[in-house]
Order: C-alpha cells, then structure tokens, then sequence
C-alpha cells in the first residue's frame, strides 16, 4: 500500500495539471502599414473568447495594426511598444496557475492601456486586485454580447476613429523616449 500511493498521487497530479493545460491562439499580425495604432491581443482560445476577440479586430482592423499572440509570448513584448494591449485570458485554480497574467499585470505601466477579460467558471468571480480594473465573466454565450461591448468601449477610449481625431481630438502617441 505504501508503494501504490506515490503512483496514484503521482497519476492525479499529472491528470490534473493536463486539465490546466491552455489552448492558445494562433499567432497573428494583421498588418496596416499606416496605422494610427498598435494594438497587442494576447490570449488563450476558447469558444466564448474567439467571437469576442474576431468582433474587436473587425471594429479597429481599419486603423490599427493588430498583432495576436498566445499568451505564453506576453512577456517578450514591452508595453510601450502599443497603443493599447487586450489580454484575454481564463482563470485557473482561483489564479495559482495563471502566471503569465499576474507577472503582466504587475508590470502594468499604465492601466489606461490595458484591456484585462478574465473569463471562469464561476459567474460571480472578480478579479482580486483593487488596482487591476478586469473585466469578468462566466463563459456563458448569453454573456458574450456585453463583455464584448465592456471591451470595446475600454479600449475605445484610447483607439479614436480617424474622424474624431481629425476633428481636434489629441492622437494618442506612443512617447518617443519610450519606443
């Protein structure tokens, strides 16, 4: 019996680290050579986000060169390289298993820049960090519709159309000292 216990633990632990496992996207550069901006998604796949994510580069494909990575790639990308960066992403083990997100997350320079969805299981699930503004949610299809109107109105704050930027608005630059 002592033998066998070690194996049976060893067998579960390796079952349920497979089960963590994250599906990740396909990497992406859809460029536009005379973009305005420059817009970071990096994400893991499933059947709630894809829709969500396809609805955000069909609204900003125009005047944004949109670059899609898998999550695990997050890291090699430095911020200030973007307008804006849209991280999609679904939690695991109340966050233990979600390393990627949380190194990001306290690396964030500035938050007005970063478009956080945290998608789970439990529908009353917040995201614990008061100074992380995430947007959460069950991964239930009746939800999509309003998660995805939640990010596109965040990031529409940073992504102005051409037209409303001709009218006087300020473009967002990225600073030159910190390309």
């Amino acid at each position: 019996m002592k033998k066998v216990l070690p194996v049976v633990l060893l067998v579960t632990m390796a079952g349920l680290m497979m089960s963590c496992k994250k599906n990740m996207v396909a990497d992406v550069h859809l460029a536009n050579p005379g973009a305005r901006y420059k817009v970071l998604i990096a994400a893991t796949e499933s059947e709630f986000k894809k829709p969500i994510r396809e609805k955000f580069i069909d609204q900003y494909r125009a005047y944004c060169d949109i670059e899609v990575i898998s999550l695990k790639k997050l890291k090699d990308k430095p911020q200030d390289d973007y307008h804006l960066i849209l991280v999609m992403d679904e939690v695991q083990a109340w966050l233990w298993f979600n390393k990627r997100v949380k190194k990001f997350v306290k690396k964030i320079k500035d938050p007005s820049r970063v478009v956080l969805l945290m998608t789970s299981g439990d529908p009353d699930w917040k995201y614990p960090d008061p100074d992380v503004d995430a947007i959460t949610s069950a991964s239930e299809k009746e939800k999509a519709g309003a998660v995805t109107e939640a990010i596109l109105h965040r990031a529409g704050a940073v992504l102005k159309p051409p037209a409303e930027q001709e009218k006087g608005e300020a473009q967002n630059e990225i600073p030159a000292e910190e390309k």
